[in-house]
């Protein structure tokens, strides 16, 4: 966005040599892949108290992508955190940058779903393994990128040894507040000590 105002309250009005690659307002569509980079020139018309001074910007404008060079960034972009330890649902965008269309689909549907839910194997088996495919779309351009995902097994249920606590009592001084932690006398949480 090109400014209106400056210092001192003072206007700026725009204008453009090419207005179709960059507006006045500040708008810019690039040229389309191919076309070749576009130089173009902004004035700047600022006044205050009836004066007025103008000043011209030059400005290159980079040449758009090809959708499919757009379909391949997008899928390098794609980052599973900790896909050989998933403990939990993940997250699977479905749009990349440049508005690139991503679409899931999962080969263990039971172990993770094309949506990211995921299904633990119970405690003490062997991690699962889950195979997803993405596909990017971008006008006529499609590409596709695998993931192998490990899903750790639920941990082993233990039973509860006690509880902890935290309470506040209020201000030790002006500016902190005291707080105190107590635990539980074995499994029960009406009984406990400081």
């Amino acid at each position: 966005t090109l400014p209106k105002t400056g210092a001192g309250g003072s206007a700026i009005a725009w204008t453009s040599s090419n207005p179709a690659v960059v507006s006045a307002t500040g708008v810019v569509t690039r040229p389309a892949p191919g076309a070749g980079n576009a130089k173009v020139t902004l004035t700047a018309a600022v006044s205050y108290a009836g004066q007025s001074a103008s000043r011209s910007f030059t400005v290159t404008v980079l040449q758009d992508v090809t959708d499919r060079q757009k379909v391949d960034k997008a899928l390098e972009d794609i980052v599973i955190p900790d896909q050989d330890a998933i403990r939990g649902n993940i997250t699977l965008p479905v749009k990349g940058a440049r508005d690139v269309t991503l679409t899931w689909r999962s080969q263990d549907p039971r172990v993770v779903t094309a949506t990211g839910e995921v299904t633990r194997p119970a405690a003490g088996p062997r991690p699962a393994k889950a195979h997803l495919t993405v596909r990017a779309t971008k006008g006529h351009a499609t590409a596709e990128r695998s993931f192998t995902l490990t899903v750790l097994p639920l941990p082993k249920k233990e039973a509860l040894e006690g509880y902890m606590f935290a309470y506040f009592t209020g201000e030790a001084t002006q500016d902190t507040e005291q707080i105190h932690f107590a635990a539980s006398r074995g499994n029960d949480p009406l009984h406990w000590d400081e």
